[in-house]
């Protein structure tokens, strides 16, 4: 499940904030909540964990912005092509939560859970993968759909 170590470049769709993963990512999963389908127009979103010393923005921290909602994490996205690059405090200890879609080249990253399927689309399906569910985050187990 985590990257081999290796560090690995991220950017923003037109390059503007560039960054680098330098540790290992110490879980990842897919968020089925809102929030997530909004953000990346699916059903779910694939995320990886890295602690917030592994990760250096290398170019375009100007160009950084952030929404605060009233619950969760901060998200943080470019403020020129508004590409969402991570979610979690960047002035803070803790766990960052990356879009691996950012990172280039996309790692080989296999989810462990599935994170908020009381927010799953009426459409949507869970595969049959055997992962954890969890109704809400991480904590609150859930019925399997």
């Amino acid at each position: 499940m985590a990257s081999s170590g290796a560090r690995l470049n991220g950017l923003c769709l037109c390059g503007a904030v560039r960054f680098l993963v330098t540790a290992p990512f110490t879980d990842a999963g897919r968020c089925h909540c809102k929030r997530c389908q909004i953000r990346s127009g699916q059903s779910s979103s694939l995320i990886a964990r890295v602690p917030r010393a592994g990760l250096e923005i290398t170019g375009g921290a100007d160009e950084l912005r952030v929404w605060r909602p009233p619950t969760g994490h901060p998200k943080w996205f470019c403020g020129l092509c508004g590409t969402h690059l991570f979610a979690g405090e960047l002035d803070a200890e803790g766990p960052l939560f990356l879009r691996l879609g950012t990172l280039d080249p996309t790692p080989n990253v296999e989810p462990r859970w599935h994170a908020w399927v009381s927010s799953m689309p009426s459409w949507a399906t869970l595969p049959d993968d055997g992962l954890p569910r969890y109704d809400r985050g991480l904590t609150a187990p859930a019925a399997h759909r």
